[in-house]
């Protein structure tokens, strides 16, 4: 049986919904895995804390270097 249009449209506004609130949240980790770094806290805590990988803070301390002074 063929979906409805109207279930199609729904169900495609959930996935968008959804990839966009995944997003959200890993900019938050991101800002929040700076500002900690910013502080000068190490990377295990950071990444305990943010649920980010060591990788991907190194690379966070890597593209904001200059302002992690």
């Amino acid at each position: 049986m063929r979906k409805s249009i109207k279930k199609q449209i729904d169900e495609s506004t959930k996935k968008g919904e959804q990839t966009g609130l995944e997003k959200g949240k890993k900019e938050e980790r991101y800002t929040t895995a700076l500002k900690m770094l910013q502080l000068g806290m190490n990377i295990e805590t950071i990444s305990t804390i943010t649920t980010l990988s060591k990788e991907e803070i190194l690379s966070i301390a890597k593209e904001n270097s200059s302002n992690l002074d």
